[in-house]
Order: structure tokens, then sequence, then C-alpha cells
């Protein structure tokens, strides 16, 4: 039970058309993810504009996270003071507006990692990052690797072979 609404979903691996697998990760990342949203969705209030242009904001966070995303715009936008934004942002979606860029950053970094063949540097720069010593810092302390040795393990990941 999540917020007071049944919740069930499964999580597990599976083959897309050009064989590779999509990671327990990436799954249960996706299934929380509408876990949310939908829970976010039954606890709108019809009479929150605030809410519904913050839900707008962060469809639009989602679909371009390399932007350069500003508190101060989006307070400005919204017409609200910065620190009742993110306190309101933060009370709402259970994370920071700053903390829920970086996820998205970095979401988009593992997936140009994993599917491409950019330098490091460009996909730095791809995921809004000015500074590749930044992006890379940031890499680790997130996901636990550098973004090269994350590269290396999802590449072994795609040649393994499974007996049964």
């Amino acid at each position: 039970e999540l917020f007071g609404q049944d919740v069930q979903f499964i999580v597990g691996s599976y083959l897309c058309e050009n064989g590779k697998g999509h990671n327990i990760y990436e799954a249960a990342r996706s299934a929380m993810m509408n876990i949310r949203h939908t829970v976010s969705n039954k606890s709108r209030s019809k009479n929150n504009p605030l809410f519904e242009k913050l839900c707008a904001i962060r469809e639009r966070m989602a679909a371009s996270p390399q932007y350069d995303w500003n508190i101060d715009e989006i307070s400005t936008e919204l017409n609200v003071s910065k620190s009742y934004l993110q306190k309101y942002y933060k009370n709402h979606f259970g994370i920071s507006i700053i903390e829920n860029i970086i996820r998205l950053r970095l979401d988009m970094a593992k997936h140009l990692l994993s599917e491409t063949d950019m330098s490091i540097t460009q996909i730095a720069e791809k995921c809004g990052y000015s500074s590749y010593i930044h992006f890379t810092k940031q890499f680790r302390k997130y996901v636990g690797t550098t973004p090269t040795e994350f590269r290396k393990n999802e590449k072994n990941v795609g040649t393994r072979t499974v007996l049964i």
C-alpha cells in the first residue's frame, strides 16, 4: 500500500528486438515513476493551479534535462518565492528540484553511455554539463562508478552468455 492506494507492479528483465536486455534497475525506476505519477494524479487538487503548473514543468524537465533549469526562472514563471517553490516541490514530489534535475541528467547520460559511442565529453555537454570534471564527479557520486567504468560494465553485460 502506498499513500493509501493499493499498488502492484512487476519488475523484471526483458529482451527487445535487437536482443539487448534491459536491466532490473531501469524496469524498477520506470515502475516507480508510474506509481508516483498515478498517486500524484489521484491526490491532485482540482483547485490547485500551482500543482498543475509544476507537473507541466516536471514534464518539460524530463523531456529536456540538458536545459539550464534555474530555480529563479521557475519561481518567476510560477509567481512564487524561491523558498516556497522549493518547499512545495519537495513536499509534493518527495525530491528537490535540483536533485530531480541531476537524476534526469544522469539517467540521460547512462542511456547515452550504454547506447552510443559518443565521447564522455560529448555526453557531458549533451546532458547539460559545462564541465567534464563536474559531470564525472557527479556521476561517480550518484551512480557509484565513473562514466568510463559504467560504459565498460554495460558493454560487458551485453556480451554475457547465460547457460540454461
